[in-house]
C-alpha cells in the first residue's frame, strides 16, 4: 500500500511536543507516521476510548495497525495495577480511576524491571491529547521517555479534563519543559470539504481565546437561535438543525443534570451521550444488588422512568407499582408485565429482571432517551443470566469496560452531552445551549470545533450570548 509522507514525521522526534489544534490532522499525522515507518513498533497512548477508536480506525485505514498498540493512559496504568495489586494496595473494585494511575506511576518509578518489560519491543511512544494529562500521568510518560523516544501531541486550548486538586492538570509550560516544542500543525483539514470558511474562522479565533479575549462572530456560518421558550417548555425543539449527525453541547459541567432533561424533551429525536464511566449505572446496580425482590421491581420501574418516556402512562405499570408499594406483591392482575414481575419474585434471577424491564419499555408510546444507560443495565443483567443480583456490580463493571472499547452504534438521533463527554468527536452540526454559561475559553473552543458544517448558538429567553462573543452591537 502506498503511503504519503506525514505532515510532521513524528518518528524523527527523539523527545518533543507537537501543538495540534482540533481538526488540523493530528490523527492523520499519527497514522501517516506509523504507516511511513512500518519497520518500527509504536505504543500509542491517549485519554479516552473514543480517542482509541479514532486512532485505531485511522491507522487501520492506512494498513499499519500491526505496527502499533493503542491504549489509554489509564488503561495502561490499570494493566500495571492489575499485575501488581498487592504491591500498590489496589483492588478490582476501584475500576478505572486515578488511584490506578497513581499506583502504576509508583510501579514504573520503583521497578525498573517492570518498565523494561513494558517497553520491550517498542521503538517509540506517541501520546495524543497530552494537554489533558494530570501531573501523575505526566510522571508516567516522563519516566518512560527517559528510556525510549517519546513525542507528545496536544493543544493548550483543549484542556478541559477536571482532575482533583491533589492531581491537577499539567500546564503547557511544564509540558514544554519536559518535551521541547518540535512543530505545530497549521492546516484546518476537517473543514476542507465541508465548510472551509468555518475552518478558517476557527483557526483565527485561537489567538484571542488563548489570551482570554472574546471573539467576533462571523457574518455567516454561525447561527444565533433566540429560543422562544425555556428549555423546560421545549424551547429547543424547533431550533435544531437536521443534518446527518447533530449534537447539543451543555458547556457548564456543573449543570450536567440538564443533559437527560433536554434529551427527554427531545425524546423522539435525541439521546444522552453518557459518561464513559457510567456512574449512574454503577450506583443503581449497587442499590439493587442486595434489596428485596419487591423493592428491586419498584427501583427498576423508577430506573426506566429516568431513561424512557411514558412508562407510568401504562395502566399495567401503574397497578403493579401500587400493589408493590402497598403489599410488597405484584397482585392478581392478568397481564404480561405482572406475570413477569411474579416470575422475578419467584426466581430472583438477573435475566428475569432483564425480561421484565424489556417488557416495561416495549410499549409503542415509549421512547428511550438514555439508551447507553438502559441497555448497559440490560447487558449486565443478561451476563449474570440465572445468577443472583449480588453478582450484578461486577458484571456492570465488566460491561462498562467492554463498552468503552466499542465504537458507538451509528444513529440519526441528536446526541446531548457535555463538552467533556464529547471531546474528540465531530458532528455535521453542533448546537451550544446557553453560550453565556460557557465557563472557559477551552470549553468554548472544544465545543465550537466539534462542528464540521454548522454551529448554532441557542440562547434562552432573557439570556445573553455571554462574555465570549461580540457581534459589534448589543447582544
Amino acid at each position: 500500500m502506498t503511503t504519503r509522507s506525514p505532515e510532521i514525521d513524528l518518528a524523527t522526534i527523539d523527545r518533543g511536543s507537537v501543538t495540534a489544534p482540533a481538526g488540523f490532522g493530528k490523527t492523520q499525522v499519527i497514522a501517516d507516521t506509523i504507516a511511513h515507518h512500518r519497520e518500527h513498533r509504536f505504543l500509542v497512548l491517549t485519554h479516552t476510548n473514543a480517542g482509541v477508536r479514532a486512532l485505531h480506525d485511522r491507522i487501520t485505514k492506512v494498513g499499519a495497525h500491526r505496527s502499533s498498540h493503542i491504549d489509554t493512559i489509564s488503561g495502561l496504568a490499570l494493566r500495571l495495577a492489575r499485575a501488581f495489586p498487592t504491591a500498590v494496595g489496589w483492588s478490582e473494585e476501584a475500576g478505572i480511576d486515578h488511584s490506578a494511575v497513581k499506583s502504576a506511576a509508583h510501579i514504573i518509578a520503583r521497578r525498573p524491571t517492570v518498565r523494561r518489560a513494558l517497553l520491550h519491543g517498542y521503538d517509540q511512544i506517541i501520546v495524543d491529547e497530552y494537554r489533558d494529562c494530570s501531573m501523575t500521568q505526566h510522571q508516567i510518560v516522563s519516566y518512560l521517555a527517559d528510556h525510549i523516544p517519546t513525542v507528545v501531541l496536544g493543544d493548550p486550548l483543549q484542556a478541559i479534563f477536571d482532575f482533583d486538586d491533589e492531581d491537577p492538570l499539567i500546564s503547557w509550560s511544564e509540558v514544554l519543559e519536559a518535551f521541547p516544542h518540535a512543530g505545530t500543525l497549521s492546516t484546518p483539514h476537517r473543514w476542507t470539504n465541508t465548510n472551509p470558511t468555518l475552518g478558517h474562522w476557527l483557526k483565527s479565533i485561537r489567538e484571542p481565546l488563548t489570551h482570554g479575549h472574546p471573539v467576533l462572530l462571523p457574518t455567516s456560518g454561525i447561527r444565533v437561535y433566540r429560543m422562544p421558550r425555556s428549555i423546560h417548555e421545549a424551547g429547543l425543539n424547533g431550533g435544531l438543525p437536521k443534518l446527518a449527525s447533530n449534537a447539543v453541547l451543555i458547556p457548564d459541567s456543573k449543570e450536567l443534570h440538564e443533559i437527560p432533561m433536554i434529551a427527554k424533551k427531545l425524546a423522539y429525536s435525541a439521546s444522552v451521550h453518557e459518561s464513559a464511566e457510567q456512574p449512574d449505572l454503577l450506583t443503581f446496580v449497587h442499590k439493587i444488588s442486595d434489596s428485596a425482590p419487591a423493592v428491586v421491581l419498584l427501583d427498576a420501574i423508577d430506573f426506566t422512568t429516568k431513561t424512557t418516556t411514558k412508562i407510568n402512562a401504562q395502566s399495567a405499570v401503574k397497578t403493579l407499582t401500587k400493589n408493590l408499594k402497598a403489599n410488597n406483591k405484584p397482585g392478581a392482575a392478568k397481564n404480561e408485565i405482572n406475570a413477569l414481575a411474579h416470575r422475578f419474585i419467584e426466581t430472583r434471577a438477573a435475566h428475569d429482571l432483564a425480561t421484565f424491564i424489556s417488557k416495561v419499555i416495549s410499549d409503542n408510546n415509549c421512547q428511550t432517551y438514555r439508551p447507553g444507560l438502559l441497555y448497559g443495565l440490560l447487558a449486565a443483567l443478561r451476563s449474570v443470566d440465572s445468577g443472583p443480583l449480588t453478582e450484578l456490580p461486577n458484571a456492570a463493571r465488566t460491561t462498562i469496560d467492554a463498552r468503552r472499547r466499542m465504537a458507538p452504534p451509528p444513529t440519526n438521533r441528536t446526541s446531548i452531552g457535555s463538552t467533556l463527554r464529547m471531546k474528540g468527536l465531530e458532528y455535521d452540526s453542533v448546537t451550544i445551549f446557553d453560550p453565556g454559561r460557557v465557563p472557559t475559553a477551552q470549553h468554548l473552543y472544544v465545543a465550537l470545533s466539534r462542528a464540521r458544517r454548522q454551529i448554532t448558538l441557542a440562547v434562552p429567553p432573557d439570556a445573553q450570548l455571554g462574555q465570549w462573543f461580540t457581534t459589534g452591537h448589543p447582544n
